[in-house]
């Protein structure tokens, strides 16, 4: 698997980065799948926007000391840019973030019946594409080992 899928302009776009929006992609679709008989109820995508954003801050957040530590001159942009992701802080940061938008938008119903089905689908595209970059990257180890 390439590392940089193609360019936009100067612009890089990584296969990681794309397999991310594939796997929130992945995820949204599911959550809204699940959601289609369900009353609307504005305060939901509020959930959502929160759970999505505090993912991303803490996914960066779980490995950011890596780079603040091997960094010559850390930056916050260096670190969102350069930084690693964490599977575990994403999931603890949209946990976090789900909480505090149920309290600031006053939700009181159970979302995780709502949400695990969702981020299931999500990790599970994930994880597929990181598999595949593993499976690709051992057998072209291979194939030079054996040159």
């Amino acid at each position: 698997m390439l590392p940089v899928l193609f360019h936009v302009g100067p612009v890089a776009v990584r296969t990681h980065d794309v397999f991310v929006l594939l796997g929130v992609a992945t995820a949204l679709a599911v959550l809204w799948w699940r959601r289609r008989n369900e009353p609307s109820d504005p305060r939901f995508a509020a959930l959502v926007a929160g759970g999505l954003l505090t993912g991303a801050i803490f996914a960066k957040i779980g490995t950011g000391w890596q780079y603040v530590a091997y960094s010559e001159q850390p930056t916050v942009v260096g670190l969102w840019l350069n930084g690693g992701q964490s599977v575990l802080g994403g999931l603890a940061g949209a946990y976090v973030g789900v909480l505090l938008a149920k309290r600031l938008v006053g939700y009181q119903g159970s979302t995780g019946d709502w949400f695990a089905p969702a981020v299931a689908a999500g990790l599970a595209v994930g994880l597929i594409s990181m598999l595949s970059f593993v499976f690709i990257s051992v057998s072209a180890y291979a194939q030079e080992d054996t040159q």
